[in-house]
């Protein structure tokens, strides 16, 4: 299994730290599931209210 994630947001919000925290949770899934052929990625975003 590979786990991945990125942040496409301003430096604004806490959007990218708030990704970077489940950087643990990526690694232990890693492990724990080292046989499973999967890729799974992540992408955080955080949008203006205009957008709704």
């Amino acid at each position: 299994m590979k786990m991945g994630k990125t942040s496409d947001t301003s430096g604004l919000t806490y959007v990218a730290s708030l990704s970077d925290e489940l950087q643990p949770v990526f690694e232990q899934a890693e492990m724990k599931y080292p046989a499973c052929d999967i890729e799974l990625f992540f992408v955080f975003r955080c949008l203006p209210e205009e957008y709704e």
